[in-house]
């Protein structure tokens, strides 16, 4: 359950407790500040939650404050964080690179690490961002180069295995292509049609995993944008030995920075 932010929306109790009744996994994907009500995080986890996606971009108050539009919001979000947890919900905090957060992501992982790892519990995954909104597209100083994320990232990655865990990709993994990101263990095996199959219920900026990959009929979208124009394979990827477990790169990356980046994994 994404969106926007779902915990606004008045009929969120109810969408889990049917899904729970159909027998259906709830993941809730959050920013975390309403979750600071304990009354809340209490009935979504009756009603059925087990999982929940935090959104956490930053470690740095200002920041956070800045995208969630609320002063001093970093302490609230992490009230929603421990909410959850105490009420045995599985969180991956989920950490989306931009141009104004890639360079500090060591120090992100050392706040998760210190502040919020829980083994068993939590997890910590990221991702570069998605250009869904077109303001994005027409901006390209807010979208960092993958060449420039990927030393960051690398950095995160080593400390990450020093405290004792793994970082993976999250539930927009295929911003980060393996050839950036790395194959590991917690790489998807599974080619992107028995992933992305997902039912969405706006055709506007909400899920856009949506339809199969080409010549495949598309029996669940119903307006979303279609992952087969959100991502491309370019040169690189005809000789990958990845290519048929994984999207590509995002069309619209390509259209900023061009495809010189991509090398193929052999």
């Amino acid at each position: 359950m994404a969106g926007g932010e779902p915990t606004v929306f008045p009929h969120l109790l109810d969408v889990v407790e049917t899904l729970s009744r159909a027998g259906a996994s709830a993941i809730l994907v959050s920013n975390g500040f309403r979750l600071a009500d304990r009354r809340l995080s209490r009935r979504l986890k009756e009603a059925g939650v087990e999982q929940a996606i935090l959104s956490l971009h930053s470690h740095r108050p200002e920041i956070v404050s800045r995208l969630v539009h609320v002063p001093n919001a970093l302490p609230t979000v992490l009230d929603g964080f421990s909410n959850l947890t105490a009420e045995g919900v599985r969180v991956s905090v989920h950490h989306v690179f931009y141009a104004e957060n890639y360079r500090n992501f060591e120090d992100f992982v050392r706040f998760y690490a210190e502040r919020l790892w829980q083994p068993g519990l939590t997890e910590l995954s990221v991702s570069n961002i998605i250009l869904l909104h077109p303001e994005l597209r027409r901006r390209p100083e807010c979208v960092p180069r993958l060449s420039d994320v990927a030393p960051y990232l690398e950095t995160g990655v080593r400390l990450a295995r020093r405290y004792g865990f793994e970082i993976g990709r999250g539930a927009s993994e295929d911003a980060f292509p393996e050839c950036v990101f790395g194959v590991g263990d917690h790489v998807q095996d599974k080619p992107p049609q028995e992933r992305w199959i997902v039912s969405p219920v706006s055709g506007e900026l909400g899920l856009i995993f949506a339809g199969t990959r080409k010549d495949v009929p598309d029996r669940f979208a119903s307006g979303a944008r279609d992952y087969n124009r959100v991502f491309t394979h370019v040169r690189a990827c005809e000789s990958c030995a990845r290519k048929p477990v994984c999207l590509g790169v995002q069309s619209d990356y390509v259209a900023l920075y061009g495809d010189g980046e991509i090398k193929g994994v052999s």
